[in-house]
């Protein structure tokens, strides 16, 4: 084998192994939810929606939020689930959704097309048959740090035999 050749190898190797290292430092990262906020409770300055609750194999919880008349610029908005009993959190990062339908409900101006969000957790991580969930919106966009009560839970409804 030439010294070329061997370089070749070494060198694909090499980018073999980062690639590998950065796919498990991603996968981890999925794995890690926060469990604390220093958010501030507020009401009445973060307008949102929650759209959608799925408690199927994993809970997925869907919806937006913004401050009307704020441009968008560092979006960030977190689900926060909140035990009823225990007070345990559970802070989920969520998925940009775009909402197009915001921009032009809003309609002054301002571009809210990344104000859509999707969180997900699997079921089994929460105490489901123990206790209810509360769910909250973490919304620390352009540099906020407000935790908004949404009045909406998580259950899951218990069949009478």
């Amino acid at each position: 084998m030439t010294a070329k050749k061997k370089t070749v190898r070494i060198s694909m190797a090499i980018i073999l192994f980062i690639s590998l290292l950065f796919s498990f430092a991603v996968a981890t990262e999925k794995g890690n939810i926060r469990t604390e906020t220093t958010a501030q409770v507020t009401e009445n300055i973060v307008s949102y929606a929650i759209d959608s609750i799925q408690t199927e194999e994993e809970i997925q919880i869907q919806g937006w939020a913004l401050i009307q008349g704020e441009e968008m610029e560092e979006v960030n908005c977190n689900v926060v689930l909140i035990g009823e009993q225990s007070k345990e959190q559970w802070i989920l990062p969520t998925m940009i959704i775009e909402r197009m339908d915001l921009t032009e409900a809003f309609s002054d101006g301002i571009d809210y097309r990344k104000a859509g969000f999707l969180a997900n957790i699997r079921n089994e991580r929460l105490s489901l048959e123990q206790e209810d969930y509360a769910i909250y919106l973490e919304y620390l966009t352009n540099g906020h740090s407000y935790l908004v009560p949404t009045k909406k839970q998580v259950r899951i409804i218990k069949e009478i035999p």
